[in-house]
């Protein structure tokens, strides 16, 4: 008899709480958009003494239980106006409800400003800004990954990729957002605002990434090529290859460091290498490339394909070119003597002394001046003209400065040992990859103790 009562009991503090709680929950939700505080601070804490009140939920009945949750749903479905005009904040300060206690919880709406209406589209663009700038940071970084970094280049990646990370996390991620939204108050920028200035920042990366991008490996490749330039004009292969490679792999369009890199491997006998470089250079139209790809046909014997394309780019290159013009003539009629076509051969050479002659000052003759004389030379030579001939030998010796090391053993394959010991070897480079069989051919003058 006494459980019986003892349950009967709490069944019936537990439907008097539910009764008062369904009581004031039917005021909340007449009085609709005139919810007072004490009403509503009512209905939570008729919700306290419903959950004070309900045992172990096994000895509740299921009536009890349905019309709890009936009354629950109803209350959650009146939580946002419970937030907005109750002061929940201030309530749970004083009384200190338990988490489990969801009542006490209620959030108000989000109340989403007129300018925030396009919040979605601002989001939308930061994060293919973050993508684009990605994008152009990991091709900058992988374009300058080859060869090593310097230090501005390094710190200029790290920077920017600093940038978009901080940004992108906050971007892309709630916690970043978090931290975002918390450094952009901290900056008294309006949250109406957090978007756009996001936005703002994000496109502030992208056009630094974009430049970085653009510009700096074509600075950097510049430097690089004026420094394997160096490298060059002192005999340093080696460092001079690895420098124009390095400036071809940030800027591998640029035709002046393929042309040069070819002539870097011509001038060492490399010539499939140097093939390879001349061939990129012409796709970019670069006739100086096709000049010096001429020249390789020369001296693999390939003199009809040499003759063709030097012809060709005579058909293109102007009287402003007169350095480029002359190479072209020059050896146009270097591969027609080695046809034995002596004539026509003739006539060419002479086209280029005529542009030769131009520069009268040994100085400001360019590496590969004087040798159409030699040329000419032996042309006279092989149509048994000796005295025209001996004359023009005269020449050769005085003004002839071979670019290359083919250009040079010329004189050696023709018999005329005794001019090749004067000839200027200045411009041909000292390489410590010639094979030794070659000798002494590749010393200057003053170092050469016996004729080759």
């Amino acid at each position: 008899m006494n459980e019986m009562s003892s349950e009967a009991i709490i069944f019936s503090h537990l439907d008097k709480a539910i009764e008062e709680y369904a009581k004031a929950l039917s005021l909340i939700e007449e009085a609709i958009s005139n919810q007072s505080k004490p009403q509503i601070l009512k209905l939570l804490l008729a919700r306290d003494a419903v959950e004070e009140a309900l045992p172990e939920k096994t000895q509740v009945s299921q009536d009890s239980i349905a019309r709890l949750i009936e009354l629950d749903g109803k209350l959650k479905s009146q939580g946002k106006a419970i937030a907005t005009y109750g002061a929940l904040a201030e309530w749970r300060e004083s009384l200190h409800p338990p988490e489990s206690s969801w009542w006490w919880f209620f959030l108000p709406p989000k109340i989403i400003d007129k300018r925030d209406r396009f919040d979605w589209l601002w989001d939308t663009l930061t994060t293919a800004t973050l993508v684009l700038s990605s994008s152009f940071m990991i091709h900058t970084f992988q374009s300058f990954s080859v060869g090593g970094l310097g230090v501005l280049e390094v710190f200029s990646t790290i920077a920017q990729g600093a940038g978009i990370a901080i940004i992108g996390n906050g971007a892309l991620t709630s916690d970043g957002k978090k931290k975002v939204k918390a450094t952009l108050h901290r900056l008294n920028i309006p949250p109406y605002f957090y978007s756009e200035v996001t936005f703002c920042f994000s496109t502030l990366l992208l056009l630094g990434a974009y430049g970085l991008h653009s510009s700096l490996p074509h600075y950097w490749s510049q430097k690089y090529y004026e420094i394997g330039k160096k490298f060059y004009r002192q005999g340093n292969v080696k460092s001079a290859e690895y420098e124009y490679l390095k400036a071809i792999n940030l800027n591998p369009d640029n035709a002046n460091i393929r042309t040069d890199l070819g002539l870097l491997y011509e001038s060492i006998d490399e010539m499939d290498q140097a093939i390879t470089q001349y061939k990129h250079g012409l796709e970019s139209k670069d006739f100086q490339s096709l000049n010096n790809i001429s020249r390789i046909y020369i001296i693999k014997g390939d003199f009809v394909t040499a003759e063709s394309l030097l012809r060709l780019g005579l058909q293109y290159v102007s009287n402003h070119q007169p350095n480029l013009q002359y190479k072209l003539y020059r050896n146009l009629g270097w591969a027609l003597l080695q046809q034995k076509k002596y004539p026509e051969a003739e006539q060419e050479l002479n086209k280029a002394i005529e542009i030769d002659k131009r520069f009268p000052n040994p100085e400001d003759k360019l590496p590969g001046a004087g040798m159409a004389n030699c040329f000419l030379a032996e042309t006279w030579e092989s149509e048994g003209n000796k005295e025209l001939a001996k004359k023009e030998w005269v020449y050769c010796q005085k003004f002839a400065k071979p670019e290359i090391f083919a250009e040079y053993k010329w004189f050696i394959e023709v018999g005329e040992r005794d001019i090749a010991q004067y000839i200027d070897t200045s411009k041909i480079i000292q390489n410590p990859r010639f094979k030794p069989n070659l000798g002494e051919i590749n010393k200057l003058p003053s170092q050469v103790n016996e004729t080759p």
